[in-house]
């Protein structure tokens, strides 16, 4: 009896310490950098409210997203809001947003050509860099 209870309650407690030991073996996450630009539409106008999205194509393969502000501007966030991109290679989409903001704000309707909606369509490739990144504006047409 003493070799059943042994094998039913060590087994399963050693697999569980295992696994909670696993926890600290995670890498951290890799270094971002800070990315900023500007989205503006065919004449001039800022594209707002919109969200652009940054497809990675190098490893790790960690892609990263911003909304728009008013004037057109961004800031990527990977990992948490603002906190830049991992360096690479990205293909970059950027898409209309309707935001339920109630009565009181009115906001603009913004069309984006079909080509810019499509990670395997766009024709915006952006290499972010193990620096300060502030990208020339992206000119819609």
């Amino acid at each position: 009896m003493p070799l059943r209870f042994t094998r039913y309650l060590v087994i399963p407690t050693m697999a569980l310490a295992m696994l909670a030991g696993c926890g600290a073996c995670q890498e951290p996450p890799p270094a971002t950098y800070p990315v900023r630009g500007k989205v503006l539409l065919s004449n001039g106008q800022p594209a707002y409210p919109a969200s652009i999205t940054f497809y990675a194509k190098d490893k790790p393969g960690n892609d990263a997203m911003a909304l728009t502000e008013p004037d057109g501007s961004f800031a990527l966030g990977t990992f948490a809001k603002d906190d830049g991109a991992v360096p690479g290679h990205y293909a970059v989409t950027i898409e209309p947003l309707t935001l339920a903001t109630g009565p009181a704000k009115k906001l603009p309707r913004i069309t984006v050509p079909k080509q810019y909606l499509s990670e395997s369509n766009t024709p915006l490739k952006v290499e972010v860099k193990e620096e300060d990144n502030v990208l020339q504006a992206f000119q819609l047409p």
